[in-house]
């Protein structure tokens, strides 16, 4: 061998005899791969993270809280004043709950770890589009627009502009706009401090966005919630809020369950170095005709997010640890958010999630089932045909979705671009409707709009899409005569075969009466062979099934044909058979097709 090992490809194209013990040993191994995998891929999931989330959500957003005696929550905030209400009359209050890390006299489940960072983004005056008595505009933030320049008493960091290099560089989405970690902030201690703020007018007509950034530790899980409110002031007024609460575990491998995940990460890494180098001989071995299968394209993908997710797990491992361990040599008013980490830890989970996604389809290549190969076969043959129908049908829902964001996007939120159109219109194909918020837009227009998208997308071009794919399955169903069989069943039921005897009691057996032929049968049936192989065996050897062969021509067919060293030699001459038994079949069948069309002419 060019790299001195034999991998099962290699052995298959060999026609080696020990190809099918070579599979069944790679479906194994792969098994264990996956079981590593599935293992510390789940080992950070814990129900704990849902629990710890919505605690804290119910504490700091759905808890109801009174502004100037009315009961309202953070969903009802549309002004700047309701904003500041909010901060002194729910968000302050919520914090004396949760003690600061290493407060002395303090029991509590949940800790803050520094805090609350108050943080705002503003964007630069512009001359207006329409000539008014006002003397400027103030457009949508973009990094274009972004104002950097100190404002009001520019005394400190409040007031004074940080670029993304000191604060993290980190890109946060809104609802309304993307945001950098760049801007003006301060460390929320006490309501005083909103107070001077307030009376300082720290939130005006350029502020676009304002950002409360704290990280919560429970000290009974050992998990973090690294949490973050945001409050958007597009340049159309108003106020939009929304936040987001990502529960992560920084701190890793301190009791036993961390010790064994880990020890399937270090398993997992070996594996990854096995399977690279059974890549790298099948690619010396085929050279470029190993890209021309699909199957070696999914392995040399799923090796790929493997590695991956090893070198991700170690990043963040290392990065954490030197994170964490530095931290805790500081001071409490000198530590820093946690969003970074969050999102080291957040990207290593999503790519370990996509390679267990990934390293699934695999397993097909060991399940040579006929549905299987089927249903494979099937999206081969009407590829084509589905391209052409999936072109069609997204050219109709992006026609649908121009006009539905036009006729409502300015009164359904739903509607508002043509993205979200296209999702509203999904799911109306799923069962979704919003029927009656557009018939209170367009009483005319709306229903016509709806049926019509239901009737010619959901009723029309999804049963075509089904026809497709039934039609293509009906041709390949009956065009394969001859499916393609396992290379291992017969040596899988051979080691059924030899472990069920073991366990066979050894008591005497009376003779049956069993003629000779039924011997054959049985043993060729024990073989592997099917009904159709067996049948074309007798007639090869102009064997009746009811007749009696004699012992001598018994033992040399046995030893011949269907003895362990003549296993493949008759195993090939039985499908040169069934090949030209078939072959007698279809001309007999085009014969009769053509007698039977003279006849009717």
């Amino acid at each position: 061998m060019p790299c001195g090992k034999m991998t099962f490809k290699i052995a298959a194209d060999q026609s080696s005899e020990g190809a099918s013990f070579m599979e069944i040993r790679d479906l194994l191994i792969y098994l264990v791969f996956m079981t590593l995998l599935a293992v510390f891929t789940f080992g950070v999931y814990s129900q704990n993270s849902f629990h710890l989330n919505n605690a804290i959500a119910n504490s700091f957003i759905h808890q109801p809280y009174f502004c100037e005696e009315e009961r309202t929550n953070i969903f009802n905030v549309s002004s700047v004043d309701e904003l500041w209400c909010y901060m002194n009359k729910r968000f302050i209050v919520t914090l004396q709950d949760h003690p600061f890390w290493g407060q002395i006299g303090t029991k509590n489940e949940t800790y803050l770890l520094r805090p609350p960072r108050v943080r705002q983004v503003r964007v630069v005056e512009e001359d207006c589009i329409v000539p008014v008595a006002a003397t400027g505009c103030f457009g949508k933030f973009s990094s274009e627009n972004e104002d950097k320049s100190s404002f009001n008493l520019a005394n400190d960091t409040s007031w004074v502009y940080n670029s993304p290099d000191k604060m993290g560089n980190i890109w946060f989405r809104g609802l309304i706009s993307y945001y950098n970690s760049a801007g003006y902030y301060f460390s929320l201690i006490d309501a005083d401090q909103l107070s001077y703020y307030e009376e300082n007018n720290w939130i005006d007509e350029q502020t676009r966005a304002i950002f409360i950034d704290f990280t919560v530790y429970n000290i009974n899980i050992n998990l973090f919630c690294v949490c973050q409110i945001l409050f958007e002031l597009p340049p159309s007024g108003g106020i939009t809020p929304s936040y987001l609460f990502s529960t992560v575990k920084l701190i890793r491998y301190n009791d036993e369950y961390d010790h064994r995940v880990m020890a399937c990460e270090i398993l997992f890494a070996v594996f990854c170095i096995y399977y690279s180098i059974e890549l790298i001989c099948d690619i010396i071995y085929f050279k470029l005709n190993f890209w021309r299968k699909l199957d070696n394209w999914i392995d040399s993908l799923n090796l790929a997010l493997s590695w991956s997710s090893v070198w991700v797990l170690i990043y963040r491992y290392v990065i954490c640890l030197s994170i964490l361990q530095r931290d805790a040599l500081r001071g409490i008013q000198e530590l820093p958010d946690y969003q970074h980490l969050k999102y080291i830890h957040l990207t290593a989970d999503r790519i370990t999630a996509v390679t267990l996604f990934c390293s699934c389809f695999k397993l097909y290549r060991f399940l040579h089932f006929d549905t299987i190969q089927h249903i494979y076969t099937t999206i081969m043959y009407c590829m084509k045909d589905m391209i052409s129908f999936a072109f069609l049908f997204f050219i109709i829902l992006l026609a649908y979705a121009q006009l539905g964001t036009l006729l409502f996007g300015n009164f359904d939120e739903s509607y508002r671009s043509i993205a979200e159109s296209s999702f509203t219109l999904l799911r109306i194909m799923m069962g979704e409707f919003h029927y009656q918020e557009i018939t209170k837009i367009l009483c005319l227009i709306g229903p016509i709009y709806i049926v019509s998208f239901v009737m010619f997308v959901v009723f029309l071009l999804l049963n075509m899409f089904l026809a497709i794919i039934n039609a293509t399955y009906s041709v390949v169903s009956s065009n394969v005569k001859v499916t393609r069989k396992s290379e291992y069943r017969p040596f899988m039921k051979h080691c059924l075969y030899l472990i069920s005897s073991k366990f066979e009691p050894k008591t005497p057996s009376k003779p049956k009466a069993m003629n000779n032929s039924d011997k054959i049968t049985e043993l060729m049936k024990r073989s592997g062979f099917s009904e159709l192989e067996v049948d074309t065996f007798f007639s090869r050897y102009t064997v009746d099934n009811d007749r009696e062969v004699a012992d001598i021509v018994f033992q040399r067919v046995v030893h011949q044909n269907v003895g362990v060293q003549h296993y493949l030699k008759l195993k090939s001459r039985t499908k040169t058979i069934n090949n030209s038994v078939l072959q007698a079949i279809k001309k007999k069948e085009l014969f009769l097709d053509q007698v039977g069309k003279l006849m009717r002419a």
